[in-house]
This record gives structure tokens, sequence and C-alpha cells, in this order.
């Protein structure tokens, strides 16, 4: 009977135990869970912003930090470059992406108009790309088609051709501050003297004794029409 009354209020206790284990341990699942449902629309977003420029810190190299002229990593930062805008070593291509967002630059993953003059980078496997990425300047955007100059898609060598955007193609966009409105010069003022203006406006002639309209002052003043009367500066001969 001892036995028998033993053996119940251990199954009684263990089933207590097993039940708060699943009151301890389920919250922790459902917290993992929460957040992951969180953190996964945040890693879908379509942009991520960031400044036009690089973030303070960042090495810019002056010189293409590729060493091998073949990859299309160096192709790309080299037409970068010749656009105005030098950028940091992100290594393999696969990682310009991220390696920009860190850096501070704007990276959209979706195409729009925005991306023309901008770094397109595919993930491992997209598009035809290798497990390393790929990288290409984009030149041009038509709808859902960019066009880019790239190297190394084909055995090393350099080539343009249009490509059909597909999810796992991002673009790093640079965003360039348009230029001030320019400001009008002032309009030059008028060296007329103003006894000189009074007398072309009332249509008379200069009627200055001993002074001849010779080819340098028509040139600066103009001719002067003549009123009935007035002395004329071409004395006859």
């Amino acid at each position: 009977m001892l036995k028998e009354g033993y053996q119940k209020v251990t199954r009684a206790l263990s089933v207590v135990v097993f039940s708060l284990n699943l009151l301890l341990v389920q919250p922790v699942g459902i917290t993992r869970v929460a957040e992951s449902a969180q953190t996964a629309p945040m890693e879908a977003r379509t942009e991520t912003t960031a400044a036009a420029a690089p973030a303070v810190g960042v090495e810019i190299p002056e010189r293409n930090p590729y060493s091998d002229r073949r990859q299309c990593t160096y192709r790309a930062w080299e037409l970068a470059a010749e656009a105005g805008h030098r950028l940091p070593k992100f290594g393999n291509a696969r990682n310009w992406r991220q390696g920009a967002i860190d850096a501070g630059y704007t990276v959209v993953d979706e195409l729009t108009p925005e991306c023309v003059n901008s770094v397109a980078v595919w993930q491992s496997g997209v598009g035809g790309a290798s497990w390393a990425g790929h990288v290409a300047w984009v030149t041009e955007v038509r709808g859902d088609e960019f066009h880019i100059k790239e190297r190394n898609w084909s055995w090393g060598r350099d080539t343009e051709r249009w490509v059909k955007w597909q999810r796992g193609i991002s673009f790093i966009v640079f965003k360039v501050e348009a230029p001030p409105p320019a400001v009008p010069a002032p309009a030059p003022a008028d060296p007329t003297p103003p006894a000189i203006e009074a007398l072309r406006a009332e249509g008379q002639a200069l009627a200055l004794r001993g002074i001849t309209m010779g080819p340098e002052w028509i040139e600066r003043w103009g001719l002067l029409p003549r009123a009935a009367g007035a002395l004329s500066l071409h004395p006859e001969t």
C-alpha cells in the first residue's frame, strides 16, 4: 500500500513539473517568434535610407583598391570613379550591398528611374551570378529593364547588355544635389550723362559749339536726330 501511494504521488509530481516546464518554456518560444516576425519586414524593405555621401570615418581610396583587373569589382569601381563616385573597398561583389549600407550610402532593392548612374549588385546565384555575386554600372533604365556596363560576365571581357530586374538585384544610388540657381548679373549702368539723355529723348541735336560727332562719339552715344533750329555738329564745308 505504501509503495502504491508513493508511486501515485511521484506521478502527480511529475505531471506538475512537466506543466511548469511548459509554462516556463512557452513564453520564450513565443517571444522568439514575435521577434522574428518584427525583424523579417525590416530585412525585406525595398530601400535603406542613408546619406548621399559616405559616413564620417569611412576610408575612400584614391585609386582602385581591387588588384585583379579581370574582375567585375575592378570595372564597377572604375566606372563609378569616372562618374565622380570613388567607393570604399567592399570585397566580393555580393558584399557591396551591405558594405554600402554600412558606409552610409543609399541602397534601393527595386528598380526605379533614380537607378541611372548607379552600381547594380547581384546577390549569389541571382540572374546567373556566381557564388561571389556580380556588380555593374547602370547607364539607362526602361521600365523593368536596365542597361549596364560590366566586366567578367563572360570570361573577363567588357560587355554591355540589357538586364530584366528581379528580386536579389540592388542598386547603390548616388544622389547628387542640384546646384544653386544662378544669380543673374546686374544690368550694366548706362554711361549716358543725364543731360545727353534728355537731349536724346526730346529729339534735339546736341548743340555744343566746337564739338563734332566723330566715330568714337557715335559708337558710344549713337546718332542724335537733328531738330529744327539746332546747331549741327557736322559743319558744312
